[in-house]
């Protein structure tokens, strides 16, 4: 068949990134639909970018259907305010780049901050799972006291938590904002 007079619906979509990853992963299709459907289970939202996520992304969620069930439920478990799905469909990285122990550091650091925080953050501000949900990449930061110096510097007469608190997003850099420069985009540019 001549692709050019195919027409192109989202089942063609779908059986060529199944196609793409089944090569990447080195497993026959009918298992990459299955841990796509597993994956879907768990994080309906996802499901219905699997079309238009990055393969890369892709690739990396279905590759270790355990790992990625463990990181979603520890993010459940940790943050029970957290609405976990956007957590996820927002920063999917999170779950192929993270181990389960960095993350929990990661929670654990962030929460240390809102209970020894001056008393001016209150209510959705101290919920980590709230601030989670509300800016998912502040999981990527590695180095929180890195920012919280950042902020100090640029904003020298507030209290650093309460001012990154309020507005995370803002004081990430680029790489914890998951912008990467075209130099380290992975193979799906190539």
């Amino acid at each position: 068949m001549n692709e050019r007079y195919m027409d192109w619906d989202d089942v063609a979509t779908q059986r060529l990134v199944i196609k793409i990853a089944s090569e990447r992963l080195e497993i026959p299709p009918p298992q990459v639909m299955a841990r796509m459907s597993a994956l879907a289970a768990l994080i309906p939202q996802l499901g219905n970018r699997f079309e238009t996520i990055m393969m890369d992304v892709l690739v990396d969620l279905i590759r270790d259907p355990d790992h990625t069930a463990e990181i979603i439920v520890t993010l459940a478990l940790m943050l029970p305010g957290a609405d976990v799905e956007k957590i996820v469909t927002t920063n999917p990285r999170i779950v192929t780049q993270l181990t389960v122990g960095e993350l929990q550091r990661r929670i654990a650091v962030l929460e240390d901050l809102a209970e020894n925080s001056s008393a001016t953050l209150t209510g959705p501000l101290k919920d980590v799972g709230r601030l989670c949900s509300r800016e998912p990449r502040i999981l990527n930061v590695d180095d929180l006291s890195r920012v919280l110096a950042d902020v100090e510097r640029l904003i020298p007469k507030k209290n650093p938590v309460d001012t990154f608190f309020g507005n995370p997003g803002v004081f990430l850099n680029m790489e914890d904002q998951g912008m990467y420069s075209s130099a380290e985009r992975g193979s799906d540019y190539d």
